[in-house]
């Protein structure tokens, strides 16, 4: 058997891997290096800007773990471009004690998200910390999205790709 280890995957090795290999049954992808921190503001409150990072992930995001939605619904919150769910600490930070949902946030100056969930703060003990989760389909279609697409196979790329095996699968196939 072949085994891989990349930093990072191209953007399509996920669904590469979904068509060919019967012992994969989903796959999500998060963008590694998309940014390193913008100036994110509500538009209510212009004179307050801080610098924040986003994770890029599938629509799948909060079906594929067991991260918690305080509001908002997992299967569809991430499923538009230009979406955004943010921790409770984050709904605090920009809206105080107001209900975020349904409202705006600008993020690096240029782009605007609606924010369509709150979910609760992300564990200490996960390796995937999150503060704003924003669809995917939002960076393909910001500046240098669509280099992203140019990737192809599964090669070295700017995503990691975690993949939901069938039950009974391991690592070297049913």
């Amino acid at each position: 058997t072949d085994s891989f280890n990349f930093p990072g995957t191209s953007y399509q090795a996920g669904p590469s891997l979904l068509r060919t290999d019967p012992a994969v049954e989903g796959f999500l992808r998060t963008e590694i290096s998309f940014t390193s921190g913008v100036p994110v503001q509500n538009p209510a409150s212009p004179g307050k800007r801080f610098i924040e990072h986003f994770l890029f992930a599938d629509s799948n995001f909060f079906s594929f773990f067991s991260f918690q939605l305080k509001e908002g619904h997992p299967g569809t919150v991430l499923e538009r471009p230009f979406t955004v769910v943010i921790s409770e600490r984050m709904a605090k930070k920009y809206f105080g004690n107001a209900d975020p949902v349904g409202h705006l946030l600008k993020y690096d100056s240029a782009y605007t998200f609606e924010i369509t969930g709150v979910a609760e703060n992300s564990p200490s003990n996960s390796s995937i910390g999150y503060d704003f989760v924003a669809s995917l389909s939002s960076a393909l279609s910001m500046k240098g999205g669509s280099d992203m697409l140019k990737e192809s196979g599964i090669s070295i790329g700017s995503f990691v790709t975690r993949l939901l095996l069938k039950k009974g699968a391991g690592p070297a196939g049913p």
